[in-house]
């Protein structure tokens, strides 16, 4: 998980600090220009060093990813609904039995289809028992069901394995003395209300009108709850694979993005994108007051002059680069050219002092 900063900027990274904190200089934390990032056994994120890496966590309730939408429990408004089967566990393909406002009904459905075929089922049922419905829509049938049914929807998804077969939401509505509805529901019933349930048969009396699913909201085995944006905090912390509240465990990542603007995100095992944090950059004053540390470390030193942690926003303290590693800041060929002009100044050298050496050597014996 390799990045660098193109500009002026410092990582900040260090131990663990208890707390929220202001104050840079203060807090005992170091300052970095290497960009050599991985994550702990603990989903930290760390340097090469093992230093926790510093920035901005995801703010609770944002950034989370598209899911599944979910077949846990089925809801109608104001009348209970019980899922009877299957387990938690069950398998994909499972079939489904709920009871609802006291009637049991098995679906025996892998689909939306059926599942809306079943409900109608249901209603045709309540519809045998004497009912009034009073000016604000609500049904009341003697002898009484547990719980109201002034309910509106229905939401359900049918497969517990993270790629559900489809789902859609369904549309109970009670209508009142004088409304035209639709009771074309399962087979040729008569009703209390009057109204003969079957094909094409529409009713005046008070009753429940047929259930329709909603095709804008109907996907074929695709059907997901919406994720909603990341946002991040203005206080420094370290930065952590976050926890999947489906799951309740940290977010299984296979793969890493650095953005411009410091954002980590990260792909889990299901090919959802997993916001993980945003790196801090650190803006020196003048950074020749810095002091060297261990290492590749830098601490501020008393000239440093105000030095304060923002998000990396592409002005001075730059932006970062996915991917790149800062090169070191010195010139290989011109080090290169200057050693090999020291390494024959010092051969001529050597090349004076041995003729010298010799003619003094010539002198002492013509002496002789």
């Amino acid at each position: 998980m390799d990045c660098m900063i193109d500009g002026t900027g410092f990582f900040l990274v260090g131990n663990m600090v208890n707390g929220s904190f202001d104050d840079v200089a203060s807090s005992g934390l170091f300052l970095s220009r290497v960009g050599i990032f991985r994550v702990d056994n603990n989903g930290y994120l760390v340097d090469n060093q093992g230093s926790y890496v510093y920035g901005y966590a995801p703010i609770e309730g944002t950034g989370t990813p598209e899911v599944p939408a979910s077949a846990s429990s089925v809801t109608i408004k104001d009348a209970p609904a019980q899922l009877i089967e299957p387990a938690a566990n069950a398998p994909a393909g499972t079939k489904w039995k709920i009871k609802i406002a006291g009637i049991e009904v098995d679906t025996n459905v892998t689909s939306v289809n059926d599942f809306e075929d079943a409900v109608n089922d249901w209603i045709t049922e309540v519809s045998k028992q004497k009912a009034t419905v009073d000016a604000n829509g609500q049904v009341t049938l003697d002898p009484a069901y547990p719980g109201d049914l002034d309910f509106t929807k229905v939401n359900i998804s049918l497969d517990r394995i993270g790629r559900y077969l489809n789902s859609a939401t369904l549309t109970i509505k009670a209508k009142e003395a004088g409304d035209t509805f639709d009771t074309s529901i399962g087979t040729a019933t008569t009703g209390i209300y009057g109204a003969i349930f079957g094909q094409g048969a529409v009713g005046t009396q008070p009753g429940i009108d047929k259930v329709e699913p909603e095709e804008t909201n109907r996907n074929q085995g695709n059907d997901l709850v919406p994720g909603v944006a990341a946002e991040y905090a203005d206080e420094l912390s370290t930065i952590r694979i976050p926890v999947d509240t489906q799951t309740g465990q940290r977010y299984d990542i296979q793969s890493w993005v650095m953005n411009e603007d410091g954002s980590i995100m990260g792909t889990d095992i299901n090919g959802r994108s997993i916001p993980i944090g945003q790196l801090a950059l650190v803006s020196v004053e003048n950074p020749n007051g810095l002091e060297k540390q261990q290492g590749y470390y830098y601490s501020p030193g008393a000239n440093a002059g105000e030095v304060t942690a923002i998000k990396p926003n592409g002005g001075p303290v730059g932006k970062i680069k996915g991917g790149f590693l800062e090169m070191a800041n010195v010139d290989l060929a011109n080090e290169f050219s200057n050693m090999i002009t020291t390494q024959r100044g010092f051969q001529a050298n050597s090349k004076i002092i041995t003729v010298t050496n010799e003619m003094l050597q010539e002198l002492v014996n013509m002496k002789r």
